[in-house]
């Protein structure tokens, strides 16, 4: 099994070598959308719409309890990272030992976008796209795995979702 999937990632990444760069910046940049976008889409919300203070609350409280609650189960599985198990190519470069299922990452991303999706529906989308291309680098990128970043995904859209429901 190590061998397949040694030879499917380097099938699916042999056109990212040599552009580790780009790979890099487009993980960061999408991270770094979420962090610095999620503040900025409340502060508007908050400031143009003037939502009942329990709207601005589950648009905190969920996404906060949710990633407290993932990382808890991150911590007890401690999947080890496809560069720790596999001899990849690791585009994307980081030393971290475990902690790879979930993706946080791509968890984050996917809740953030649901808060973006509630709020305005046009950038919820663009966070939607923002969410399937961090997770297809963090693949590509050698830190996580398929399942990794789709479960992380998946879980981010449920949890992001129990707004809308709320």
């Amino acid at each position: 099994m190590k061998k397949d999937y040694k030879e499917w990632h380097d099938g699916v990444s042999a056109g990212f070598v040599g552009r580790e760069k780009t790979v890099n910046y487009l993980n960061n940049a999408l991270t770094y959308s979420a962090y610095v976008g999620y503040p900025l889409i409340l502060a508007w919300f908050w400031l143009t719409k003037t939502p009942p203070i329990y709207e601005m609350a589950k648009l905190l409280v969920i996404p906060a309890v949710s990633f407290r609650l993932l990382t808890a189960v991150r911590d007890k599985i401690d999947r080890p990272r496809p560069y720790e198990m596999h001899d990849i190519t690791q585009i994307i470069k980081k030393d971290k030992k475990g902690h790879s299922f979930p993706s946080r990452h791509c968890f984050s991303m996917a809740c953030i976008s649901m808060v973006f999706m509630y709020v305005n529906r046009g950038l919820g989308r663009l966070f939607v796209l923002f969410t399937v291309v961090l997770a297809a680098l963090r693949v590509i990128g050698g830190v996580h795995y398929p399942s990794d970043v789709a479960v992380g995904c998946a879980v981010g859209f449920l949890c992001g979702a129990l707004i809308f429901i709320m």
